[in-house]
């Protein structure tokens, strides 16, 4: 994208803590709206693990859960793709390592001193509990470390026929980690930055509002069976075993897609329209740095702890899924963002939790 010459350029943190190109806030050096958009999206993400394990009932069957499930990881995977662009410039050698660093080091350090001993607990010890945590746990992680990889690259093939034909490869290439679902949205999201000045500052109004149309209507016929956890898109491998099935599979990819863009092209345009004042958007675009810790320890706590506490059974489902389950997220994740910050003070922590640069002394 061509930078304007009135248009100052400044590095922010994506989803994940990668860097990007946007206009910034004039005190801080980072754009507010992104951070904002960020917070909110990891918001979404607790909420939604509380109300599927802190219940006993079907979260899929819950409309709070299934409206969650539309939107939150297509939107953080655009913003992880969006932001792609610096990293993706490094030559290959220097980009797997960053990629390493940042993605997969927490991910195995994470499941070693932490998940790995929680999930033996669970039952009497078992190598396949030990081995499928090492191996699945952190999915949007490893996700997002295939699509750096994927996209890196697609984008140094030198025709455009090559591009396409690599990329719908990889599209249909494994739902391991569901990474064809991931892969479309990273790429859709590091194509649209080209067009951030039209859809977020020239056109802003008219992006909410066709988005924002677009996905209330697509959300009429939208249930949870619709998400990438139930239903499968195509591979290569189901083309060849169930051609048969492949036809509803693609109708039902086309339709997952189409969803979660419009939501996320809605979301990130909110997030460049509402202008928080004082304390509330201080403490938002605060906590929109700290997502990478709030996702990976949340996990720990969501999943493996609290469940064996207490549950939320006793009461109404309206009640804890649509008030008591936001409330705490926000809690847990501002709680979960002090304990990230005061962990990076040192920088050994930082970079085997939480992926960081070490700080030369």
């Amino acid at each position: 994208m061509q930078r304007r010459a009135t248009t100052t350029i400044s590095h922010a943190s994506s989803p994940m803590g990668e860097h990007t190109a946007v206009p910034p806030h004039p005190a801080t050096g980072r754009m507010e709206q992104f951070d904002r958009v960020k917070a909110f999206c990891m918001w979404c993400v607790i909420w939604g693990h509380l109300i599927q394990y802190m219940r006993s009932d079907d979260a899929f069957a819950d409309p709070v859960f299934s409206l969650i499930y539309s939107f939150h990881m297509p939107l953080f995977l655009c913003l992880a793709g969006w932001f792609s662009g610096r990293a993706l410039q490094l030559p290959f050698p220097s980009f797997l390592l960053q990629q390493a660093r940042r993605l997969l080091l927490p991910v195995f350090v994470w499941c070693v001193l932490l998940i790995v001993p929680l999930a033996l607990c669970r039952a009497p010890f078992r190598w396949e509990h030990y081995a499928h945590t090492l191996l699945w746990e952190y999915w949007f992680l490893r996700a997002l470390f295939l699509c750096f990889v994927g996209t890196w690259l697609v984008v140094r093939l030198p025709r455009r026929w090559m591009k396409a034909a690599v990329a719908l490869f990889l599209l249909l290439l494994t739902y391991r980690y569901y990474f064809s679902f991931a892969f479309a949205f990273f790429l859709t999201g590091l194509y649209m930055r080209p067009y951030a000045q039209s859809l977020f500052r020239s056109h802003l109004v008219r992006t909410i509002g066709v988005s924002g149309v677009v996905f209330g209507l697509l959300l009429i016929g939208w249930d949870a069976s619709c998400t990438v956890y139930l239903t499968p898109g195509v591979t290569w491998k189901n083309l060849l075993t169930e051609p048969q099935a492949a036809p509803g599979r693609l109708l039902v990819e086309i339709y997952r897609y189409a969803t979660g863009l419009s939501g996320s092209l809605f979301v990130m345009g909110l997030g460049n329209c509402l202008l928080l004042r004082g304390h509330a958007a201080a403490l938002l675009q605060w906590m929109g740095r700290y997502t990478l810790g709030a996702y990976i320890m949340h996990i720990a706590f969501v999943l493996y702890t609290l469940p064996y506490l207490f549950t939320t059974d006793a009461l109404p489902r309206p009640l804890a899924n649509w008030i008591v389950m936001p409330v705490a997220a926000f809690l847990l994740q501002l709680l979960l963002a002090l304990l990230q910050q005061r962990m990076e003070r040192s920088s050994i922590v930082g970079f085997l939790l939480f992926g960081r640069r070490l700080k030369a002394r």
